[in-house]
């Protein structure tokens, strides 16, 4: 399998844990989640589930792994992340490995590889993401799903729990715009120099359509700009212990925005003073410049990997 031995830290506020309560449930089962109702023509799932135990200042990465035995079409998704999880990813894996749990300190789970298809990200404070009606992100019969935490224990007491991606699948989703989900930003900036800001940019090689965006920093992290072309979608403070999806209205674009074929979206971030020597990197003492974002169809990435640059 091929791994990226750089750490996507969406969310280790290391002191400061939060989030909720884990539903219980497996595939067949409904979603935990009775404030939302699911949308005409879908049904509520837990799609995939992680057990975890953490002594006190535990902290490593846990792979969950499944083999779908149906074809899903995902239209909404909802982390449910109870105390110890710091983040969550969902992807295919093209390479899989067996179905089941591995972790980090066992070498099998890394943070993030660079073919895993990924659909969804999350980190401290993200809710639930609905894609636009007929757009869905679409795993078949046998490929593989994983699901990737960060788990981190900073407190004196053990920590056991169970992480959830709850979905609304389409019922029939033959007739859905399938959805690509790129890490757009700069992950091979060095330093962040006197400037304080880092800018990165992904130029879309097809005509796609934007919904959301994810911003991402770590805790130097000041404010991100997030513009399709011309048209700015995202402009604020950033707080890393409040991690929020930026789609219509909570965004200042329109409801979606058309990027044509070589038009750039561009990620700017600026960090707060004594973040000039820092470099790109996994630790929430250092920084990344991210601004992941939802649209359809799928774009181009980088070599195959799920990274969009320049």
């Amino acid at each position: 399998m091929k791994r990226l031995f750089v750490v996507i830290t969406l969310a280790c506020s290391c002191n400061n844990p939060n989030m909720g309560t884990p539903p219980t449930g497996d595939m067949a089962g409904m979603g935990n989640n009775p404030d939302l109702a699911p949308p005409p023509g879908t049904q509520l799932r837990d799609l995939i589930e992680s057990d975890f135990s953490l002594s006190p200042g535990d902290e490593y990465y846990q792979c969950q792994r499944v083999t779908l035995k149906e074809d899903v079409f995902i239209v909404r998704m909802t982390p449910v992340s109870p105390l110890g999880v710091h983040h969550q990813v969902l992807a295919i894996d093209p390479s899989p490995g067996a179905d089941g749990t591995t972790n980090s300190m066992g070498g099998d789970c890394s943070p993030t590889d660079t073919d895993w298809v990924p659909f969804f990200a999350s980190g401290v404070g993200s809710d639930t993401i609905t894609l636009p009606p007929g757009v869905a992100y679409k795993a078949t019969k046998g490929q593989q799903l994983v699901f990737n935490l960060h788990l981190y224990n900073a407190t004196n007491s053990k920590l056991e729990g169970k992480a959830v991606m709850q979905v609304a699948l389409a019922i029939d989703g033959s007739s859905y715009q399938p959805a690509g989900f790129p890490y757009v930003g700069n992950p091979i900036f060095t330093n962040i120099g006197p400037s304080l800001t880092v800018q990165g940019t992904c130029t879309v090689d097809k005509d796609t359509t934007i919904f959301a965006v994810f911003p991402h920093m770590h805790q130097s992290g000041k404010h991100m700009k997030i513009a399709v072309g011309s048209t700015v979608v995202w402009d604020a403070d950033f707080n890393f212990n409040e991690q929020k999806f930026g789609f219509y209205p909570n965004w200042l674009g329109p409801e979606t925005v058309v990027a044509k074929k070589g038009e750039k979206i561009t990620v700017t971030c600026t960090y707060h003073p004594g973040a000039e020597s820092k470099g790109f990197g996994d630790s929430s003492d250092q920084e990344m410049c991210f601004g992941f974002t939802f649209l359809y169809p799928p774009i181009g990435t980088a070599f195959g990997t799920p990274f969009c640059y320049p």
